[in-house]
């Protein structure tokens, strides 16, 4: 199991396991990302994933079998770490309104409503 962060565009296989595990967790590929965060298992299946555009973290997406394995933070560190080397000293969040308890309180705050999407702000590079 490992984290790899990739500039885009993506290779054609990463690009298509993103792609379907964002749609298998309701998401999609938006095409603004910088970068990719992207989680493996053992076997080379994706387990979660996530997206760095510009000064916002988006589609965070970990598979159903992987929930609760702490998956989601780590793609969530690596993503900001990758900003923090790029001198991004904040950063936003987008997440779906039923997702907001999950990275609401010390860390990120909510800032605004577009559609069924919530922006946060507030999460720190410097963590």
């Amino acid at each position: 199991m490992g984290i790899s962060v990739c500039n885009t565009p993506l290779p054609q296989r990463e690009q298509r396991m993103y792609t379907e595990l964002l749609a298998e967790c309701g998401l999609r590929d938006e095409g603004d990302a910088d970068v990719v965060a992207l989680m493996t298992d053992d076997d080379g299946n994706l387990t979660a994933c996530g997206a760095l555009a510009g000064h916002t973290v988006k589609q965070l997406a970990v598979s159903p079998d992987s929930e609760g394995q702490g998956e989601m933070a780590a793609v969530l560190t690596a993503l900001i770490s990758e900003a923090s080397d790029r001198g991004t000293n904040r950063l936003f969040l987008c997440t779906k309104p039923q997702n907001l308890s999950m990275f609401h309180g010390g860390r990120c705050a909510p800032r605004e409503q577009k559609g069924r999407a919530r922006k946060l702000s507030g999460v720190h590079p410097e963590v």
